[in-house]
């Protein structure tokens, strides 16, 4: 109550403000990072109002959504031009010059970047309400397809990322305050906040409209006529700038993949009416064969374009991985040729590192899918009679989970050699996070190794690197806890028991005299 009574108390201080908020918002984006100041600034304050005076002040606010969508929808061009192109060497410059520096000592920091990241912070905060999220549902399409391209990589993070695989897997797990992230989030909140199969089919229609777009650039229907002349295209901008959009558009994809899953294995419910009950139905049946053709030229094309768009081809195994159960049986054998071979260490880091994102995914996967194929064949048997009791089916059952898993088993079998030895020369190259990943993808590895045979022979090139990855970090709880995952993964095979525990003494009796 007495909350309530001091909102009600500056209401009237704060309506002399929103003229002034409109007219920040509502004017020209130029390249001057004291404009990118002001408009931070401006928006930080929209979005307290958002979150704390919706209800007394809704038609005021209501009158901000048109300046901040105008922003949000004017803002790409120079969003591609001063940090996705980089055009402008000197304004990008003075991003990271001495006045964002003298702006950052103030607790804050005020650039571009930082600027696009609060819109979307605002963007957020609207959806999230429930009183002003009707403004933005017509526009749901508009609203995610714009989102998408702020959601691509800056020239920065491609830099960065190109040849250092930490710095990549860091930055994308932990790094919270860029307009990439805060895309991936916005996309999130629409599907979850604003609800409905409906709503994800417009978010996905947004997507689906980027794919298309790119795929007519960068793998056009009529053939170069010679490989200088291909190449030629490949260095055009249109076809870096669509490389760019593709990539990004993977990222959304990647976004709405637990959604899609979902949609196409969802029953209707009772509680559901007529009408949601046959929308529900109709983007089921579409929605595979809609995927199909995203699927399709994934798997054709941008896992082909290791060595040309790194980037591309490593975030395509990461978002195919998640949609794996929808690929056809072919497909996914070559999802998981592709996701194997990308370990290779002659790969660039962005590569790598989404073989092991896809490798994580989609293993599991595999070994269920396959154990479950395996088990409605059984099930689609002849029934056991009665003499043989009930106790046949049930073994029946336990086959056929045994013949699905064995199966998963012989499709990774020639590739684990090739992913052991790739996997270990990464964990060498990795530290924090990228080194999580990449224990978690051996661990994962190591369970569909069949009775440890392959690891057996080469458990000293496995065991030692994993040993030292412990002792290193014997104090961070997190890291210690993933070698020994797979440290405990190998023993639980009684071939490599002792000569592991061979090696593991020595380690454990250096780590006990210096813990330090």
């Amino acid at each position: 109550a007495f909350q309530r009574q001091v909102r009600d108390l500056m209401v009237p201080l704060l309506i002399p403000w929103f003229p002034v908020l409109s007219s920040i918002l509502g004017s020209p984006l130029t390249q001057a990072p004291s404009c990118w100041a002001l408009k931070q600034e401006a928006l930080q304050v929209v979005v307290q109002l958002v979150s704390f005076f919706s209800k007394p002040l809704q038609e005021p606010i209501a009158s901000l959504l048109a300046p901040c969508w105008a922003m949000f929808m004017g803002g790409v061009p120079v969003y591609q031009s001063l940090l996705v192109e980089a055009e402008d060497k000197q304004d990008t410059a003075e991003v990271d010059g001495s006045d964002e520096e003298q702006l950052e000592t103030e607790g804050e920091s005020i650039g571009l970047e930082a600027m696009y990241a609060q819109m979307f912070e605002l963007l957020l905060a609207i959806v999230g309400s429930p009183r002003l999220s009707k403004c933005i549902r017509p526009v749901v399409t508009q609203m995610a397809y714009t989102c998408i391209a702020y959601m691509q990589m800056t020239a920065t993070q491609v830099e960065s990322w190109a040849s250092n695989a930490n710095a990549y897997v860091a930055d994308e797990e932990e790094e919270t305050f860029t307009a990439r992230v805060s895309g991936e989030l916005l996309l999130e909140e629409i599907v979850t906040s604003l609800g409905g199969t409906e709503v994800l089919m417009e978010v996905f229609t947004a997507v689906e409209q980027r794919f298309e777009e790119t795929a007519q650039v960068l793998y056009p229907k009529t053939e170069p006529a010679s490989p200088l002349l291909e190449q030629d295209q490949e260095d055009s901008p249109a076809c870096k700038r669509a490389v760019l959009m593709r990539e990004a558009a993977m990222v959304a994809l990647g976004v709405l993949a637990p959604h899609i899953m979902q949609l196409t294995t969802r029953k209707c419910t009772k509680g559901s009416t007529k009408r949601s009950r046959s929308m529900d139905a109709s983007d089921a049946k579409t929605m595979p064969s809609r995927m199909e053709a995203i699927l399709s030229c994934m798997i054709k094309y941008d896992l082909q374009r290791a060595h040309k768009s790194p980037f591309l081809a490593g975030r395509a195994l990461w978002a195919a991985s998640k949609l794996s159960s929808l690929l056809e049986p072919a497909q996914a054998d070559v999802l998981l040729q592709a996701a194997c071979a990308g370990i290779h260490s002659s790969l660039p880091p962005p590569v790598r590192i989404g073989a092991c994102r896809a490798l994580v995914t989609l293993l599991p996967s595999i070994s269920k899918h396959t154990a479950a194929v395996a088990a409605a064949a059984t099930q689609a048997a002849p029934a056991p009679t009665a003499q043989q009791g009930s106790s046949a089916g049930g073994a029946d059952r336990n086959v056929g989970a045994a013949a699905g898993a064995a199966a998963a088993v012989a499709k990774l079998a020639p590739f684990l050699p090739h992913l052991y030895s790739g996997l270990v020369l990464l964990l060498g190259e990795c530290c924090d996070e990228s080194l999580h990943l990449v224990l978690e993808t051996l661990a994962v590895v190591l369970r569909l190794d069949p009775q440890g045979a392959v690891v057996l022979q080469y458990l000293p090139q496995v065991a030692s690197p994993v040993l030292d990855v412990w002792a290193k970090n014997v104090a961070d709880p997190l890291i210690s806890e993933d070698a020994l995952s797979v440290l405990g993964v190998i023993a639980q095979q009684p071939a490599c028991l002792q000569p592991l525990a061979q090696q593991l003494l020595p380690t454990l009796t250096s780590v006990v005299f210096n813990p330090g």
